[in-house]
């Protein structure tokens, strides 16, 4: 499994639920991180997620995922701002390669923010270059000087899935599995999942019936 500091996000929101401390130790198991590199790797995502006030430290390598969580102000944010110069200042039309190239950001971290602002109407798809699809400042754009600032919401369609399944894992590692309130717990959780993949399956087959 790749790790990138999306993955980690997902995985701290799905652990997170109901107020539920986090361990690194868990966010380590969940996604793989078996070597000293990849278990480095998160928890200095995890220092930049505690100073920008996503996640809550509680004790040593334990944490509260922050719900409320907004982007302004942090790192990130400060990315946006350099991206929105670029957009405003440049005459003609660009590419998200081109962006990233003048700016120094991640293309993938451009490209979010791009569709973000084509949605909201700040930007305008003009054409395309090499099969790349080419961009230009509105009218929005040039009447908005501050940079906008997206916040982070909840679009995962299977947060409620991710959430439920991270809690089987816990109830499997940490309960009396005697328990008959565990049992409860977990059947539940299966009925999560259960319904919502049962769901994705009818609708396949009406797909392929329809066919």
């Amino acid at each position: 499994m790749k790790i990138t500091p999306e993955v980690i996000r997902v995985a701290f929101r799905a652990f997170g639920k109901n107020d539920q401390e986090i361990s690194n130790a868990q966010i380590y198991d969940v996604l793989e991180a078996k070597t000293d590199a990849d278990q480095a790797k998160i928890r200095t995502r995890i220092a930049e997620m505690v100073r920008h006030g996503e996640i809550n430290k509680i004790l040593s390598g334990r944490y509260r995922y922050n719900y409320d969580y907004k982007i302004r102000g942090t790192v990130i944010a400060a990315g946006y701002v350099k991206i929105w110069r670029f957009i405003r200042q440049t005459k003609g039309e660009w590419t998200i390669k081109e962006c990233s190239l003048m700016t120094g950001k991640d293309h993938s971290h451009v490209g979010k923010y791009v569709n973000w602002l084509e949605a909201e109407g700040y930007i305008k798809i003009v054409g395309k270059k090499e099969q790349a699809k080419c961009f230009m400042a509105t009218q929005k754009a040039k009447m908005s000087p501050e940079t906008p600032m997206p916040t982070y919401k909840d679009t995962d369609p299977f947060e409620q899935e991710r959430a439920a399944g991270a809690k089987i894992v816990r109830l499997l590692l940490c309960d009396n599995l005697y328990s008959p309130l565990t049992a409860q717990k977990i059947v539940e959780c299966c009925e999560v999942l259960k319904n919502r993949f049962n769901k994705i399956n009818k609708e396949q087959e009406k797909e392929q019936e329809n066919a």
